[in-house]
């Protein structure tokens, strides 16, 4: 069973990647484990069964990042879904978080966190699907329609990525 595939259903997971923004810069942090790791990111996880997506972001964000948030600080970007060769692998919805209380921290799953020019991304110390996509999610445009990246078996090589135009 592929490790990122719902057991019980083989549906794919649902997961929020959120990203801490000021007007001009971003707050990425590497992650320490699991796909990706060594990789900066954004924050985020998998959605349990019996929360809202805002729930799960928020819940995700403060274990890993140590801020919390209230939702109206929040902008939902886009939904992307992940494809691993043929294999539906997991949903993920992208959020902007605008403001925050606290000072953004290293964790057991999230290095020390680093603010980057949101104009001027490290691309080159990202995963290589983010490298397709986040650069859009930086803008701020909100992208109803939604996308998607074909992966490699390795998740080492994105084969394709598909991301409507913004609004």
């Amino acid at each position: 069973m592929n490790e990122n595939m719902n057991e019980q259903t083989s549906e794919p997971l649902v997961a929020t990647i959120g990203f801490l923004v000021t007007p001009t810069r971003v707050c990425l942090a590497p992650k320490l484990r699991k796909v990706g790791a060594g990789k900066l990111n954004g924050y985020g996880g998998k959605k349990k069964s019996n929360e809202t997506m805002f729930e799960c972001l928020l819940r995700e964000v403060s274990k890993e990042s140590g801020v919390t948030f209230n939702e109206r600080d929040v902008t939902k970007i886009v939904s992307l879904d992940f494809f691993k060769e043929y294999y539906h692998v997991f949903r993920c919805s992208i959020f902007l978080i605008k403001c925050w209380e606290g000072i953004p921290k290293a964790t057991a799953e999230m290095g020390q966190p680093e603010f980057h020019p949101r104009k001027n991304l490290p691309l080159d110390r990202m995963m290589c699907g983010d490298r397709l996509w986040v650069r859009e999610v930086m803008r701020g445009l909100i992208i109803p329609d939604g996308g998607y990246l074909i992966y490699d078996r390795d998740q080492t090589e994105t084969l394709f990525c598909h991301l409507p135009a913004s609004t």
